[in-house]
């Protein structure tokens, strides 16, 4: 990330943000963590109203 971005995101979110050494990492684990949320949400599972 560019340093103004960095600045300026952690003046809107008021608090530090330090990049990532990896960030592709950072974002597959991220993304991974998003659909097994939504996996695990009850409307999900729209085979149980099939019937």
């Amino acid at each position: 990330m560019l340093p103004a971005i960095t600045y300026q995101l952690s003046k809107q979110l008021a608090c530090p943000i330090q990049p990532a050494p990896a960030a592709y990492a950072v974002a597959l684990r991220g993304a991974s963590a998003i659909v097994l949320a939504a996996n695990r949400h009850p409307g999900a599972h729209y085979r149980d109203f099939a019937r």
